[in-house]
This record gives structure tokens, C-alpha cells and sequence, in this order.
């Protein structure tokens, strides 16, 4: 099994990007990020997008970097510059077994769109990319690295008839500060 293969990632486009009411159009770039257990690393970074300012902000820009095999997940992290600072819009956090199964054909390309979320969790705008795994062929992905499943209550063989309202948790501990 190998320690780190490439993955190349190619940012398509952002749709429904928003601060407050206002779309958002112009001067946005996307981080991506890989999480292992505990940190962010391998951050690389899309051009900044200077469009017309008509149309969704898109890149159509290819990212090659080497991941190791205890990635988790990767962050796609979408931000705006302004002239003083930068500051994250929204991110989407893609588990590696969306698009690594036991033997992924090398080359595949996976075409995926995922709900993008605001520092409150809000809903913020989708974004569509593209994964290609590159040099796995041969090599079996090591699914006990795969986010695990978490349960909110046990099961039970009584028969109970109450209505259970859940509150989810835990997303303000993976937004990145």
C-alpha cells in the first residue's frame, strides 16, 4: 500500500454565492485542504476570479497535489479578498469515501456538487468540481480511514412510538478559524 497518492481536483464553478442578500461575483478564489484525523494541511489555492461580475464565479482550474492515505476529508474553502484582508465565504467538507472506493480505477473522474455552508452552517452556494485520482491502480484504499459513521441513539427491539427532534452538532468545531 502506498503512504500518498496524487489527486487532481479541478474547481469547475460557484453558484449561489452569497453575503448577507448580495451575490457574490467577483474577487473569490477557492482553498482545497486535506484533513486528516486532526489537521488541515496541503493547502493549495485557485486564481482569484475577475469575471464581469454577471455570471457565477468560475474557474475551471486544475489543482494537482500528493495526499496521504489517512486523508479523511478534503475542504473546499471559498473566500473573497478585498483590498486589506480575506475572508472565508463558505466551505463544503468532502469525505475521501465520496469518490475512493476499495479499487477506483485509476483516471476515473468523478463530477461532483456539494452544498457549500456559511460560518453559522447556513446553506451559502454549491460548488462543482471534479476529482481524478492518479497512481492508485493497483493499490487498495485503506477504508478504515474513512469518516465513521455516527449513530444518535442505539437500537432498541422495545416498540417506542415517540418523535425524537435532533439538533445537529458539532459544525462549529470543524470550521476552520
Amino acid at each position: 500500500m502506498c503512504s500518498s497518492f496524487p489527486l487532481e481536483i479541478k474547481i469547475r464553478y460557484v453558484e449561489g454565492l452569497t453575503i448577507g442578500n448580495k451575490l457574490i461575483r467577483k474577487n473569490v478564489f477557492v482553498t482545497v485542504s486535506t484533513i486528516d484525523q486532526i489537521h488541515a494541511r496541503n493547502q493549495i489555492s485557485t486564481q482569484l476570479c475577475n469575471d464581469d461580475g454577471e455570471t457565477n464565479p468560475t474557474w475551471n482550474e486544475k489543482l494537482i497535489t500528493t495526499i496521504p492515505t489517512d486523508t479523511k476529508f478534503i475542504l473546499l474553502d471559498v473566500r473573497q479578498k478585498t483590498t486589506s484582508k480575506e475572508k472565508s465565504i463558505a466551505v463544503a467538507k468532502v469525505p475521501m469515501s465520496d469518490f475512493v472506493h476499495a479499487y477506483t480505477p485509476e483516471n476515473y473522474v468523478h463530477f461532483l456538487s456539494y452544498r457549500l455552508r456559511d460560518s453559522h452552517g447556513e446553506p451559502n452556494g454549491i460548488i462543482n468540481f471534479c476529482v481524478n485520482i492518479k497512481g492508485l491502480s493497483g493499490h487498495r484504499y485503506d477504508h478504515r480511514n474513512k469518516p465513521s459513521e455516527i449513530h444518535g441513539c442505539s437500537y432498541d427491539t422495545r416498540n417506542f412510538n415517540d418523535v425524537v427532534v435532533g439538533v445537529p452538532v458539532g459544525w462549529s468545531n470543524t470550521w476552520p478559524r
